[in-house]
């Protein structure tokens, strides 16, 4: 399905995003990639989804729980 966003939704996707990646720390950052994090980001806004905080709150803890999958499996 593709879904279009006007251009104040992706600026604010965008910043939104911009603002998740600057909270991860370095070794946190080279684990991980700025797609990944949009896709969570992205994931939440097709169901519309708009709140900021919401937004970066969803991608990090999916992100962490990725994380935590990927110990569990011995991936990392």
């Amino acid at each position: 399905m593709l879904l279009m966003y006007d251009a104040d939704t992706v600026a604010l996707l965008t910043a939104t995003l911009e603002e998740a990646w600057a909270s991860l720390r370095a070794h946190e950052k080279a684990g991980s990639s700025k797609t990944l994090l949009a896709s969570h980001i992205l994931e939440l806004a097709s169901r519309g989804e708009r709140n900021p905080i919401r937004l970066r709150t969803y991608a990090l803890v999916k992100y962490e729980v990725s994380k935590s999958e990927a110990y569990k499996n011995g991936s990392i």
